[in-house]
């Protein structure tokens, strides 16, 4: 399991008017802030869920909800584990580990074990899909042919968790190519997320 979600990490980034008159497409460009906050954002995601027809906006809600929520899932994963490792930002590249994850921005501790702040917004996107994989790999560590725990199938449950949370996120923030390869992973490991992934993602979009 190790190697088959390790590899995820070499796969995926190779790929890599008036408001009631705003498209989806409107919609969608002023509600990906950089900064991973919607906090200012709900009068415009209420505008944006009620501009679906009403079969579709449980959907819809469904949809933005996981991404308003996957700050706090990146801080809880960091507050139970830093992540160490290549650290992508926006304008370079550093070897380091982040420690702390807050509202208001990360503690990255660099390979010279000088620690700095950086806010959410100077993180490239990639760093999350890390983050994430990083997390997913640790579930499956004690995994082997002869060694399988009691709680294996929780451990690739909540591992095919973190894949749809990651399939969800690049979906929304444009990167379709990586969205395919999470929500594929997603579903190979929690079987129990198709019916959610059919839901988010009808069988004419996954074809597109």
């Amino acid at each position: 399991m190790v190697k088959y979600l390790g590899l995820t990490l070499l796969l995926v980034f190779n790929l890599f008017a008036e408001d009631e008159k705003k498209s989806e497409a409107d919609f969608k460009t002023a509600l990906t802030p950089e900064n991973l906050d919607f906090s200012a954002l709900e009068s415009d995601i209420e505008k944006y869920i009620k501009s679906f027809p009403e079969e579709q906006q449980s959907i819809e809600s469904r949809r933005i909800g996981i991404v308003k929520n996957f700050k706090k899932m990146v801080q809880k994963v960091i507050g139970r584990s830093p992540y160490e490792g290549k650290i992508f930002l926006k304008s370079s590249v550093l070897m380091g580990k982040i420690m702390e994850a807050k509202d208001d921005g990360l503690t990255i501790v660099d390979s010279k074990n000088q620690a700095s702040n950086v806010k959410w917004e100077e993180l490239n996107l990639r760093t999350y899909s890390d983050i994430f994989i990083a997390e997913a790999v640790s579930k499956g560590e004690e995994l082997s042919a002869n060694k399988r725990p009691k709680d294996a199938d929780k451990m690739f449950q909540k591992a095919g968790n973190y894949y749809f949370a990651l399939a969800v996120f690049y979906d929304w923030y444009g990167n379709a190519a990586a969205a395919n390869i999470f929500r594929n992973k997603a579903l190979i490991l929690n079987p129990g997320k198709k019916e959610e992934i059919d839901q988010l993602w009808p069988a004419k979009e996954k074809a597109e």
